[in-house]
């Protein structure tokens, strides 16, 4: 569907210069044509070879007569945002790859991707619009052990499940354990980069990203909003607050408060 650049422009609240294009999809600069949107970080567009229909570019830089743009104080953030309210592509109907299995019980919504190998337990539950990536796991039956008297272990029977909210996206190789009673829970709108373990009865509300090789321990709860980077483990029962990062190689082992940065091992408040 092709939308008008002077919409996306009021959409965006950002300035519109040139003629009024229809847009129908989004390209790299340099590959993209007149029906096709793309962003510009620098400032000298007169040296630009783009035949892009739009380029959402910063702001007060003076376009070349007959380029059509929009002017935005960050053009990448301007563009991620225009693309996910206008051109964000889902499948018509859900699509499972012929070698993931999805157990019986499990419920998988609409206009979903489950990519190859995938693995989805029976107590599962996944909303709409959503991917898993290629050798994920959801709701498997994890280890859980306590250890007793003379190193005795003791296994629980994992018998709770996973509840994935709608336009959730969970990347390659990823583990999300279901929990012992009650749910793991991942939010609405959450991003989960590639190869990721998340513990049995974490609660990730919605709109949380996490990036590559993060570990959650058992019972962590992340707020919405908040940033985790890669490489990142958050120990057992820790709470990480509405919009808080968590900073590369960290490991964090105590509550992180709303909006605070922390760093290191163990982690530290910046």
């Amino acid at each position: 569907m092709a939308v008008k650049s002077k919409e996306i422009a009021e959409y965006l609240s950002a300035p519109h210069k040139g003629p009024v294009v229809y847009i129908e999809d989004v390209n790299d600069i340099s590959r993209a044509d007149n029906n096709e949107m793309s962003f510009y970080i620098g400032t000298n567009l007169d040296e630009l070879e783009s035949s892009a229909g739009v380029i959402i570019c910063s702001e007060g830089v003076a376009p070349p007569e007959g380029m059509t743009t929009i002017q935005h104080s960050d053009p990448q953030f301007a563009f991620l945002k225009a693309v996910k309210q206008y051109f964000k592509q889902s499948p018509n109907q859900t699509k499972i790859h012929s070698s993931a299995v999805v157990e019986s019980g499990a419920e998988i919504g609409e206009q979903c991707l489950i990519g190859p190998n995938v693995y989805i337990g029976s107590t599962v539950e996944i909303g709409d619009q959503c991917r898993i990536g290629a050798g994920t796991t959801i709701g498997g039956d994890p280890v859980g052990i306590v250890e007793g008297d003379d190193y005795e272990m003791y296994r629980h029977k994992y018998r709770g499940g996973v509840e994935v909210g709608n336009q959730v996206e969970i990347g390659q190789n990823c583990c999300i354990n279901r929990s012992v009673f009650n749910n793991t829970i991942i939010g609405e709108e959450c991003i989960l980069d590639d190869q990721i373990h998340v513990g049995h009865r974490v609660n990730i509300k919605p709109r949380v990203w996490i990036s590559c090789n993060v570990t959650l321990g058992g019972r962590v709860t992340i707020e919405e909003g908040a940033r985790i980077n890669p490489a990142a483990a958050i120990g057992q029962y820790v709470n990480i607050g509405e919009g808080a990062t968590v900073g590369m190689n960290s490991t964090v082992l105590d509550d992180v408060p709303a909006e605070a940065k922390v760093v290191g091992t163990p982690a530290s408040r910046v």
